[in-house]
């Protein structure tokens, strides 16, 4: 049985794995950053919570890989769609992750200059790999 490879071109280089993929690489490197925050005390003992935000960074590589080794352009198009829906999904969790990051500095008086701008420098650390990724989603 012969396997059909895929060859996408990204400007000059043929594509031939989904690991190839700028807006996988970005999404990879999305979920690496933000794992951060999930031993952060806020965070860490909240696990249904966690799980979600998880599974969230998680779908957005995984449905541009899936996409990619489909047979169709409509079908990668419509996996990178769903990618970008969980990315909005990543957005929503920040948010949240942020409210509870705060708010557990709050009750424990930590709330210090370092602390206070911390969910913020996620947040705009976060946004700006999202709007990255799906810029790259778009090629």
């Amino acid at each position: 049985m012969r396997v059909r490879r895929r060859v996408c071109r990204s400007g000059r280089m043929p594509i031939r794995h989904h690991d190839d993929l700028r807006a996988y690489q970005l999404c990879c490197t999305l979920r690496k950053e933000v794992s951060a925050i999930f031993a952060r005390p806020g965070i860490k003992a909240e696990s249904r919570f966690r799980d979600d935000f998880k599974a969230a960074l998680d779908s957005a590589p995984n449905n541009i890989a899936e996409g990619f080794w489909r047979y169709s352009h409509p079908e990668f198009a419509r996996f990178v769609v769903i990618a970008r829906g969980s990315l909005g999904e990543c957005l929503s969790h920040l948010d949240r992750a942020r409210e509870r990051l705060s708010r557990h500095c709050r009750t424990n008086a930590q709330i210090g200059d370092s602390a206070a701008h911390l969910p913020q420098d996620y947040a705009n650390s976060f946004e700006s790999s999202i709007i990255k990724c799906s810029a790259q989603a778009h090629v």
